[in-house]
């Protein structure tokens, strides 16, 4: 749902005799929320204004019980989801809490809960120690793995429906390939959350390489396919009447309807890749036949038959050539392809740790600013002592801003340096490889 409809709090996590359950309705809840979200939470001695206060900040005199209305049936941590008073398009999670003999822990995480709470309460129940960082670690790789999952279907998906195979060349494919591989990488990021090392992106690449080879070989097989099928059907009738060349002059009459086959065959549109192959393949199957034709061909002389094997040595050298050279360009797409894809991670990547920095540092001056606000009410009301206390948290808080703002970059880079050597390790060799061969033939 876009927003929340919620009249009233519904238990999140219950409490019954000590024994913590998940309540499935709530979790349905928060997981069909699609608005960013702004969580808070309140943990306190019982009777101390916890449910008083959010109330409050939901905008309502009533909904969480107060007072000597909480007994202890009403255990647990109680959700209300309610729009955000001050942030369109935004919904406030209040989380409320039973009353606790001392104050505890106070968690804020601006994300989504439903797998959190499961997970936390998970390892509560089961009797292991509780760590948030641990259930943010599981959440982490649950929504990561989703995100892989998504973007990888989505490449699938689109370049199912974009390529209409075979494709009249590598460029072709190459080109809905890069398309399609920019698409995922954006709902990868959309949806990844706290990519530690970037290895779920990684991880992603990697799939879309393999699938991109499966293209690339579902585009050969159905070129090789139709590319036969049309040399099959241009040369039938050249194939069942060859003894009909085995006459004086009959080699003249096969070169004539062979060249005409091959002009017929390249006035083909959309053959695909394999066209010269195929072609090639062709000649190389009639190479004996037309050595046969030309030596039983007794209007030729010894040296114009001399010639003419001369002639068709080197057409076959002179075509071998122009297929080793498409097989160089190929390669050539291959790497410019794959360096494309280098590039566009880069640059993804870079604008989310951007993102996430700037909305990180926003967060920390909310924060800063809300301590100034309380540090000034504290000493208005005559508590200097607490305010002092304050004031080095405050000063902390401070620090910790201007040192975000200021290495903002270096620590981007720096994590933009791991990541381009991680996924560019594995094609390096290759790539260099091929640039060597490609360069013994120039």
């Amino acid at each position: 749902m876009a927003r929340p409809q919620m009249m009233a709090p519904i238990c999140l996590v219950e409490n019954h005799n000590d024994q913590l359950s998940v309540n499935q309705t709530a979790i349905d809840i928060l997981d069909n929320i699609s608005q960013p979200v702004v969580v808070v939470a309140i943990v306190g001695l019982y009777r101390t204004g916890k449910s008083y206060l959010m109330n409050r900040l939901a905008e309502q005199n009533h909904g969480f019980p107060l007072g000597s209305t909480v007994q202890s049936e009403t255990k647990g941590i109680w959700m209300w989801c309610v729009p955000h008073p001050t942030k369109p398009n935004h919904t406030l999670v209040l989380l409320d809490t039973e009353g606790l003999g001392d104050v505890e822990k106070f968690y804020r995480l601006n994300y989504r809960l439903g797998t959190l709470v499961t997970t936390y309460v998970d390892a509560i129940s089961s009797g292991t120690v509780p760590c948030l960082d641990d259930a943010v670690t599981t959440l982490a790789q649950r929504e990561n793995s989703t995100a892989v999952q998504k973007a990888s279907e989505h490449y699938s998906e689109q370049m199912g429906q974009r390529l209409r195979l075979p494709t009249d060349t590598l460029q072709e494919l190459l080109d809905v390939h890069t398309t399609c591989e920019k698409e995922a990488i954006a709902v990868f990021m959309e949806h990844s959350f706290k990519d530690e090392n970037q290895q779920f992106q990684k991880k992603l690449l990697e799939l879309i390489d393999e699938k991109k080879k499966m293209f690339m070989l579902k585009n050969e097989e159905a070129s090789d396919q139709y590319c036969q099928e049309e040399l099959n059907r241009l040369s039938k009738a050249f194939v069942e009447n060859i003894s009909t060349f085995s006459v004086p002059g009959g080699h003249r009459l096969y070169m004539e309807m062979r060249e005409k086959i091959e002009q017929d065959y390249w006035q083909v549109t959309r053959k695909g890749v394999k066209a010269s192959e195929v072609f090639q393949s062709f000649l190389q199957s009639q190479a004996t036949i037309e050595s046969s034709i030309l030596q039983a061909d007794t209007a030729l002389t010894a040296g114009e038959k001399t010639i003419a094997e001369e002639r068709a040595q080197r057409e076959a050298a002179e075509k071998e050539q122009e297929l080793l050279r498409q097989k160089q360009e190929e390669q050539q797409q291959l790497i410019e392809a794959q360096e494309r894809s280098h590039k566009e991670n880069l640059e993804q990547l870079k604008m989310k740790l951007m993102q996430e920095r700037e909305q990180l540092i926003k967060e920390h001056e909310i924060m800063l600013e809300n301590q100034l606000q309380h540090q000034k009410a504290l000493l208005e009301e005559g508590f200097r002592k607490t305010s002092e206390e304050l004031k080095g948290e405050i000063q902390q808080l401070t620090s910790t801003v201007n040192d975000k703002k200021e290495n903002s970059g270096t620590f981007t880079g720096h994590l933009l340096k791991e990541f381009a050597t991680g996924i560019a390790a594995p094609i390096l060799l290759p790539m260099m490889a091929v640039k060597n061969i490609i360069s013994a033939f120039k």
